[in-house]
């Protein structure tokens, strides 16, 4: 690989590592994670300083100024930076996807994960209306809008999965969750009244790509039979229906 192309990435990478360091702060109990205004203005610079678009970032910010539950939605805002970061990630991954050698080093592909692991629990796994292990917390008293923020997450890490190098690091690791998100938004009957039906569809379409084309049956069939839940974790009537749907279809496959 060409020490240009080391440089790209290291380049691409370094505002990740920025942006690890301002997620740990916002998920812990530091009084700097109260600070909402600080907190924002530096996602915002490390955007900018990377001339990054930042528009969907302040559309978040729009939507979250409303009353209820403002503590739940700040969150969303930062998932959002996050997802812009990693959508920029893609972008140079897709301009080298030819080279033979390896794009990313282990470090800073466990950068990426780090960063994944914090968009997958705030943005998709805190709007289940389910839990996806036992040990998830369970749902407190929730605003609406979460089931567009479901909507938008899930739409961008699925994107995020067409690169080739992005999904061999985060289906390993989220796979689970990302089936949950998926058969929530296309079967449940709070998104059912929330999502349009030609969303819904496409949400059904990128599930059948994710369980017969970018994973192994035997990990289908081992998140589906988590999310259809046991004696110590109930799942809600219509998630172990389509569960037990989709794993008598993964056993004809």
């Amino acid at each position: 690989m060409s020490s240009s192309c080391n440089t790209s990435m290291e380049c691409v990478i370094a505002p990740i590592v920025k942006l690890n360091k301002l997620v740990t702060i916002q998920v812990s109990e530091d009084d700097n994670a109260k600070d909402y205004e600080n907190q924002l203005n530096e996602m915002k610079e490390i955007l900018n300083s990377h001339e990054l678009q930042i528009d969907e970032f302040e559309n978040r910010i729009k939507c979250c100024q409303h009353p209820m539950n403002m503590d739940y939605c700040k969150t969303s805002v930062f998932v959002t930076g996050c997802l812009t970061m990693l959508s920029n990630v893609k972008t140079h991954l897709m301009a080298v996807k030819d080279d033979p050698t390896p794009v990313l080093s282990v470090s800073q592909e466990q950068e990426i994960v780090l960063l994944v692991h914090f968009i997958v629990n705030t943005g998709l796994v805190r709007h289940f209306d389910f839990q996806v292990t036992v040990s998830t917390p369970c749902a407190e008293e929730r605003p609406q809008c979460r089931y567009e923020d479901l909507n938008f997450c899930t739409r961008q890490i699925i994107s995020l999965c067409e690169n080739d190098l992005l999904r061999r690091l985060i289906l390993p690791k989220f796979l689970l969750q990302l089936i949950g998100a998926l058969l929530m938004l296309s079967y449940s009957p709070e998104c059912r009244m929330q999502i349009e039906k030609d969303q819904r569809m496409f949400f059904l379409s990128k599930l059948t790509v994710l369980i017969t084309k970018w994973s192994k049956l035997h990990d289908v069939a081992y998140n589906l039979l988590v999310l259809q839940g046991s004696r110590k974790r109930s799942s809600p009537p219509w998630l172990q229906k389509h569960c037990g749907n989709i794993l008598s279809k993964c056993l004809l496959r």
